[in-house]
């Protein structure tokens, strides 16, 4: 369980985003995450005016492998084996010499490292905020300027790579994704070190770096230009070159992602077997309607009241059984039939090295287990018999990861992070109006104003491995209203 971790963030105004990171080892894994999804009575989400396929509909998940995590000082030096720099010189001298290289290493290797510096400067940038009002001044400071020094040496490293892409003997692709790399970092540590300027320019104690944190800035605007990239501008002064920077930016970054993205593929046994089941359901029912009738036909004379009477009372169990089924065989088998199955292949080698089912069920509160219970804080609440239950969705995930074959094209990778985003249109249909009148009072003058009217959509987060109770139980609340999400608070007793 080390690392099995997760956190919900709002996404858009309209949609969350659950970010799960699952471990990976030299062996199988297997992982369990539950979401319970606790809605209020009035807001009528529950299997039949929403029901499971709109949910999955509404549910999108993607998958990854999670970047790995190297700090600045490592992928310089020339001593670190899982450097991408270390790696680039390597197969690129096995080019150069008319050696057998692997190109798709190469830009394996250059779209990994955009991911690292992408993710090693928003931990800076985390950090600072985190720190600048409470850390002592004089060691904020000398952080901040070894952190500089390590970021502008890891840039000069990663430029002198340049000359290596260029010649006859190296394909044009290479030279290209090169740029593609250079130019998507270059993009990041403006922005990056931009916010880190904004929150040190107005405190003197840091302001001792604000001209060295300028400098990286202006450096990197220059370079910029002189590659003549087309996010070589200065300023953004018309809208239209404005969003092509944003444009530009999140299309390299999508671009070196895509090297960590998983393929996945629908798979189609969830609906073969509930065919079979289907099938031995209408079985069963065809043969009971069968021996009915030859039961109708020996008591009973053909053609007479008793006759068609029995034959339609036949016919109604006939269908009833069929139904009871269907639907009783399917629960009594749910691990067999997952709502959703999906294959998980490794994009490099187009091998498969995992698998993903959900299941999705609708409840009351009062039918949700104990501890889940518990989680959401209903026990000991006052009237809550008196109250209407909550509707709540249980989503189950279970996740099978094979390491070994991971680790055989993914050296370095230590955990899979799933992305899951949930549309939450059809939990505001039937939302009251976004605001309401509140009256009080102000030196004897009655006033009034208008105030916000939010509903609470309660998710707890059950986190396990596989066939054991859940390890981690979190507790998220969504405040929202018929405009959107208000804001995500996590319960501070988790």
């Amino acid at each position: 369980m080390h690392n099995f971790n997760c956190y919900i963030k709002p996404h858009g105004k309209f949609q969350t985003e659950l970010k799960v990171k699952y471990p990976v080892s030299d062996s199988k894994s297997n992982y369990r995450l539950e979401l319970y999804l606790f809605s209020p009575k009035v807001l009528s989400v529950d299997r039949k005016n929403y029901g499971v396929k709109n949910f999955l509909t509404d549910l999108r998940i993607m998958t990854r492998i999670s970047t790995p995590d190297l700090v600045f000082s490592r992928i310089t030096d020339s001593d670190c084996k899982e450097s991408p720099l270390l790696r680039i010189r390597k197969e690129m001298a096995r080019l150069a010499d008319g050696r057998k290289g692997r190109p798709q290493r190469v830009l394996y290797e250059l779209r990994t490292l955009s991911s690292i510096v992408r993710v090693q400067m928003r931990k800076n940038r985390d950090f600072l905020t985190k720190k600048i009002d409470t850390e002592d001044p004089m060691l904020l400071t000398g952080w901040l300027n070894d952190f500089a020094d390590q970021l502008e040496k890891f840039l000069d490293s990663f430029r002198k790579l340049n000359p290596l892409f260029i010649g006859p003997e190296i394909d044009e692709q290479l030279n290209l994704a090169f740029d593609w790399t250079d130019e998507s970092i270059s993009l990041n540590v403006q922005r990056e070190v931009g916010m880190m300027l904004r929150l040190c320019s107005d405190r003197k104690e840091t302001a001792g770096c604000y001209s060295k944190l300028s400098e990286i800035i202006e450096d990197e605007i220059v370079h910029r230009e002189s590659k003549e990239y087309l996010t070589g501008v200065r300023v953004p002064d018309k809208r239209s070159i404005g969003e092509m920077i944003v444009y530009r930016e999140n299309v390299l970054k999508k671009w070196s992602q895509s090297a960590m993205y998983l393929n996945v593929k629908r798979s189609r046994a969830p609906a073969r077997v509930g065919q079979i089941i289907a099938g031995a359901a209408a079985a069963a029912a065809m043969t009971f309607a069968v021996v009915a009738t030859i039961l109708t036909n020996q008591f009973f004379p053909a053609n007479s009241t008793a006759w068609a009477l029995a034959a339609v009372i036949a016919y109604i169990f006939k269908d009833r059984i069929k139904e009871t089924l269907r639907s009783g065989l399917k629960t009594l088998m749910p691990s067999l039939v997952p709502d959703r199955m999906v294959v998980l292949k490794d994009a490099s080698v187009q091998k498969r090295c995992g698998m993903t089912k959900s299941f999705v069920e609708f409840m009351s509160a009062s039918d949700v287990p104990e501890d889940i219970s518990a989680a959401r804080g209903l026990g000991g609440k006052p009237f809550l018999d008196f109250l209407p239950a909550e509707n709540v969705i249980r989503y189950r995930h279970d996740v099978a990861l094979d390491g070994r074959k991971f680790f055989k094209n993914h050296e370095r990778m230590e955990s899979v992070t799933e992305i899951i985003r949930l549309e939450l249109h059809k939990f505001m249909q039937l939302m009251d109006d976004p605001d309401q009148v509140y009256f009080y009072t102000d030196k004897s003058a009655i006033k009034k104003k208008r105030l916000r009217r939010v509903y609470h959509l309660n998710i707890i987060v059950a986190m396990s491995d596989r066939g054991r109770r859940p390890s981690k139980l979190l507790h998220y609340r969504i405040v929202l209203n018929r405009d959107g999400i208000v804001r995500i608070e996590k319960d501070r007793r988790d």
